[in-house]
């Protein structure tokens, strides 16, 4: 079986929040401390945010960034900076001011693999107020992209006017498993209030 990829848009946001939580010298020794091949792809611009990489260096430079002093917690940072920057600008911002979390939520599954090649995402249960999600076929994911995606999910609901958001795995979401079941409670926001 081939080597699952992410797209670089999952790559470029790790490094924009380590450099917004770490700083610009953490950012770099994170760069520095990356397998040859990986850093100067980093280094030369030849990670683009459409492109697709190795699964593999997404875990690497997860853990690289840990081992620099961003700490266990990290993964999940990034998924909810990333999710909650991504989809509060722009024209998102615009579209999210109508839309409920219930809307975000059914799109979810159609928008997972515009991150990961290989996987899938099936919505098992939404109702007001909760959502179960099942991850499945996930090949190479590790604790630290699970974090990542946990986050990346509270902060769509965050996004979306969801207040009191609480996501965790309930099942799988650990190092080699490639599934995992997550549930997210949370109250619906209001439609007119700011991010």
């Amino acid at each position: 079986m081939r080597e699952n990829r992410c797209k670089g848009t999952n790559i470029h946001n790790l490094l924009r929040v380590l450099r917004q939580e770490g700083g610009k010298a953490r950012e770099e020794e994170c760069i520095g401390r990356l397998p040859d091949d990986f850093r100067k792809a980093v280094q030369y611009g030849a990670v683009v945010r459409g492109g697709w990489y190795p699964i593999h260096w997404y875990r690497t430079l997860h853990a690289t960034a840990q081992a620099v002093g961003m700490g266990p917690g990290f993964p999940r940072t990034v998924g909810k900076i990333s999710a909650t920057e991504d989809l509060s600008g722009g024209i998102y911002s615009v579209f999210l001011r109508v839309v409920s979390p219930a809307f975000i939520i059914s799109g979810a599954a159609r928008l997972f693999n515009r991150y990961y090649e290989l996987g899938t995402m099936d919505i098992v249960e939404s109702r007001p107020g909760y959502v179960q999600a099942k991850f499945h076929e996930c090949y190479g994911f590790d604790h630290n992209i699970w974090q990542d995606m946990l986050g990346g999910s509270e902060g769509a609901l965050v996004a979306a006017r969801a207040s009191d958001v609480r996501v965790r795995i309930v099942e799988g979401g650990g190092d080699g498993d490639d599934h995992a079941t997550f549930e997210a409670y949370y109250r619906e926001g209001r439609r007119d209030s700011v991010p």
